[in-house]
C-alpha cells in the first residue's frame, strides 16, 4: 500500500506530461504549466525516479536537471581513549545529511591510514565497530569515512579521533664475529630485552631464518651459500602484545682463501761439475 499512492501519482503525473507533448485535440481545461510539473518532479527523488523509465520508453526527454549532491556530516567517537597496544577499542558515530540521518549506508574505518574494517549504519544513521590497535606509536589516528556509491546524491564526508597507546619499548642485540672463513659455518648470536616469547627474523645474503626463542638464542648459518665479502645482518623480532617490535644490524666479512702457485726449475746440471 505505500509504493501504490506515489506510482498512482506518478503514472498521472506521466500521462498529463505525455498529453502536454503529445496533444490529441481541443481542449476545455486551461493547460497546466509545464514548467511547474517539472519542477514538481525535480522537487521529488522518489517521484523522479519513478516517472524517468516511463518516460524514457515512451520516448520522451523530460528537461530535468541532475539535482545538486547532498552534503553529508559524520561523527566519530571512539572508547577508551587510552589502550594497551594489542588491545581493543570501540568506534560509533552517526551519519547525518541535512534531510536526516542516512541508514544503511556504509562506513569505512581507518586504523593508522590502514582500512581495518567496514560498518553499516542503522535506521537512525549510527554505526559501531570494533577495532584492534596493532600499532606501536604513542598515538594512533582513528579516521571514519563515508563515500557514496557511484548514483548516489550525496557528498563524501570523514571524521578523526585520536587514540593514546601504551607499550612497552624492546631491545634486540646481535653478535657475530667479524670474518668467517667461506666454507665455514657462521653462528649468529642473539639477546632479547625484556626476555619475551617471539619469533625473530634474521636475514643475511639473501637468505631468511627464523627462531622462536625467548631470551636468548643462536643461528647457524652456512657460509658455502654466500657470496665472499662484507654481509650485513639484519634482525627482526614481531612486537608482541604490549611489547613493540625491535630491530638489530651487524656485519660479517667471508674471506675467501686465494689459491697461490709455486712454481719449481727442474735441476740445470753441468758437465764436469758434481750433481
Amino acid at each position: 500500500m505505500r509504493r501504490v499512492f506515489p506510482v498512482a501519482v506518478a503514472t498521472a503525473l506521466l500521462l498529463l506530461i505525455v498529453a502536454l507533448y503529445r496533444p490529441t485535440g481541443p481542449q476545455l481545461a486551461p493547460t497546466p504549466d509545464i514548467r511547474q510539473l517539472v519542477e514538481l518532479v525535480k522537487s521529488d527523488p522518489d517521484l523522479r525516479r519513478l516517472i524517468l523509465p516511463y518516460a524514457e520508453e515512451l520516448g520522451i526527454q523530460l528537461p530535468v536537471k541532475q539535482p545538486k549532491p547532498i552534503s553529508t556530516n559524520i561523527t566519530l567517537h571512539v572508547q577508551p581513549g587510552k589502550v594497551a597496544a594489542g588491545g581493543a577499542v570501540v568506534a560509533s558515530g552517526v551519519l547525518n545529511t541535512p534531510r536526516g540521518p542516512l541508514p544503511r549506508h556504509l562506513v569505512a574505518i581507518y586504523v593508522d591510514k590502514t582500512l581495518a574494517t567496514f560498518a553499516t549504519t542503522d535506521d537512525k544513521g549510527r554505526f559501531q565497530a570494533e577495532l584492534r590497535i596493532g600499532v606501536y606509536k604513542p598515538q594512533v589516528e582513528i579516521r571514519a569515512v563515508y563515500r557514496p556509491l557511484p548514483g548516489e546524491p550525496y557528498l563524501e564526508s570523514n571524521a578523526t579521533a585520536t587514540v593514546e597507546v601504551l607499550y612497552n619499548k624492546t631491545n634486540l642485540r646481535l653478535s657475530a664475529p667479524r670474518q668467517v672463513k667461506w666454507g665455514d659455518v657462521l653462528t649468529i648470536y642473539i639477546r632479547q630485552d625484556p626476555p619475551i616469547q617471539r619469533a625473530v627474523r634474521i636475514s643475511v645474503g639473501g637468505r631468511t631464518y627464523v627462531v622462536e626463542t625467548r631470551g636468548e638464542a643462536a643461528v647457524d648459518v652456512p657460509t658455502a651459500a654466500l657470496t665472499p665479502g662484507v654481509q650485513n645482518i639484519t634482525a627482526y623480532a614481531e612486537g608482541r602484545g604490549p611489547y613493540a617490535p625491535a630491530t638489530a644490524t651487524d656485519a660479517v666479512e667471508i674471506v675467501a682463501e686465494t689459491p697461490q702457485a709455486r712454481l719449481e726449475a727442474p735441476p740445470v746440471l753441468i758437465a764436469g761439475l758434481p750433481a
